[in-house]
């Protein structure tokens, strides 16, 4: 999985919502449509599961809000264990990527 995220400005964004997330598996990999649907939903369960631990940190780092796209990058259908293993290390990492000083960073790519 490929992470990519944009710090936007607050009037943008809902209000009380430290980050909206999307996500994009590719149609030349994933040719069917109910693959591709499948880990859509499989991503976004995984992401809802890890939210609150993202959200607190983004929340106590007193960051702005950010815009976050999830691109699934497998060559082949995953699990739900593996895209949680996945998107557990990919948020970790992002923790570790932000600090007060890149928020101005237009986007920053991470990939798991």
């Amino acid at each position: 999985m490929r992470a990519v995220w944009l710090f936007v400005p607050d009037h943008i964004m809902p209000p009380h919502v430290p980050c909206q997330m999307t996500v994009s598996v590719p149609k030349k990999i994933f040719k069917r449509a109910h693959d591709r649907n499948r880990l859509k939903r499989l991503v976004r369960e995984a992401y809802r599961l890890q939210k609150n631990d993202w959200y607190a940190f983004l929340n106590a780092s007193e960051l702005p809000p950010c815009a976050l796209m999830v691109l699934f990058t497998g060559k082949e259908m995953a699990d739900y264990e593996t895209i949680t293993t996945k998107m557990k290390s990919m948020i970790d990492k992002m923790k570790a990527a932000i600090t007060v000083e890149n928020k101005t960073n237009p986007s920053i790519i991470l990939h798991e």
